[in-house]
Order: C-alpha cells, then structure tokens, then sequence
C-alpha cells in the first residue's frame, strides 16, 4: 500500500510505521506554509468558490508511480544486520565494511519519471572487484560490531502539484515538486512516485543510525542523534514491535 509502513528485515519482524494574508470579498488568498521537516516546500494559490454557470470538469486521476527498493538493496541491507568492522560516512554514501570481509555502500538513486519529475530512493550494494574501497581511517563500529542489529525500511513520497506563484501572478503551465511521506500527500496532487527514502539500523544496545535521502540530489542524511531518531520514528508512525 502507499501508507507509509516501514518494513523490518530483522527477524523481530515488520515494523508498522512512518499563513497567509486574504483581500476578502471575492480576492484572492494566498496561502504559505509548511508542512514539518518532511515537506520541503509548500504554497497554494486558492479563490474562494463562485457560482458555476457550468458542470464541472472531472478531475484529472493522479498518475501513480514507484520506485523503491530493489530486492537486491533489500538482500545488502539484511547483511547490515551482522557484525560490523568499520564504517564512514560522506554527502555521497554510507559504506560499512562487515567483520566478514564485505563491504556494503548505501547511497541514493535517482530516475527521471517523466520530463521534470525526478524521484530518488536508497539503494545498497556489495563493493568489489574494481570499485573496492580502503577502509583506512573509517570509524569504528561502536554498538553495531556486536551485530544482532534491526533494519528498519521507510516509505517516502514524491509529488507533483499543479501551477506555482511568481510576483503574486500564476502559472497554471508550471508544476511544484514536493517530498514527504505519503501521509502528506495533497488531494490536488497530479502524480506521486512512492519511494525508499530512508531506514534505520538500530543496535541491540537501543543505539541507532537514520539514513535518508538528502535533501540536495544524490545525496544521504545520516543521524545519529538518539532524540533526532526517536522523533522521525514518530513522525512516522513506527512503534517497535
């Protein structure tokens, strides 16, 4: 479904989660807003309702898209649930190196879905050969080398919404994008790409790290922040089994 769910690949199983001014009188109202941390950004263009002279239009059924995780990146994201050796984290990737000699990257994905609409989701893979990496200078694994750890896979969102403001004029040909979760899905949205945009490795110490697609393209937000954590969890819907 599109609700946002995450989904544990641990073996404690699944997890169920995750003003403006007015001239009155017939004028226009604008409206700005924004709508938490997940809404990047928010802006609506209303006029009150007139009588119609006509039947309405239908509206237009929203196109629905998805791009979420491979079963590949799923298969790579389970091995991060064994003892880790070290790892190092960038703007670009997070990449573990297992105490079995593996190393897994997580890093972010993007595909155009249709001409000015891009969606991004998180994928992971086993680097080798060619693309093996030094894990000189990576951080120890802290908690998540005594392996036992859960990971945690959240459902994201990406949507399109009709016409934007420019100088208090608009532009019914434009289009604004917005990412969220699907439980901040607009009714007047035209397309919505479901995605993987985020997942949670917790330690069996109750320690934890969040990592999220960026908000700048191609990139990944890693916390590790115990309140930061809690609180998208909450944000999200997730209850621990």
């Amino acid at each position: 479904g599109t609700g946002d769910r995450g989904q544990g690949t641990g073996d404690r199983g699944q997890g169920t989660g995750d003003r403006g001014w007015g001239m009155g009188d017939g004028g226009w109202e604008l409206e700005i807003g924004a709508r938490g941390r997940e809404t990047r950004a928010y802006i609506r263009l209303s006029h009150p309702a007139a009588p119609q002279s006509r039947v309405p239009s239908p509206p237009i059924p929203m196109r629905e898209y998805r791009f979420q995780a491979t079963d590949s990146t799923v298969t790579e994201l389970r091995r991060l649930r064994g003892e880790w050796a070290s790892f190092h984290v960038d703007e670009k990737a997070l990449v573990v190196a297992l105490a079995d000699g593996r190393v897994i990257r997580v890093q972010v994905e993007s595909a155009e879905i249709e001409a000015d609409f891009e969606a991004f989701r998180l994928e992971a893979f086993h680097v080798k050969g060619k693309n093996a990496v030094t894990t000189i200078g990576f951080e120890a694994p802290a908690d998540f080398g005594e392996g036992d750890n859960d990971i945690v896979l959240f459902t994201g969102a990406t949507w399109s919404e009709p016409g934007s403001v420019v100088n208090g004029i608009t532009d019914a040909s434009a289009t604004m994008v917005f990412s969220g979760h699907p439980g901040l899905l607009s009714e007047t949205a035209v397309m919505v790409c479901i995605t993987t945009d985020a997942i949670v490795i917790a330690a069996k110490t109750g320690n934890g790290m969040l990592v999220r697609t960026g908000l700048a393209p191609n990139t990944i937000d890693v916390v590790r922040d115990r309140d930061a954590i809690a609180k998208f969890l909450l944000e999200r819907g997730y209850q621990s089994a």
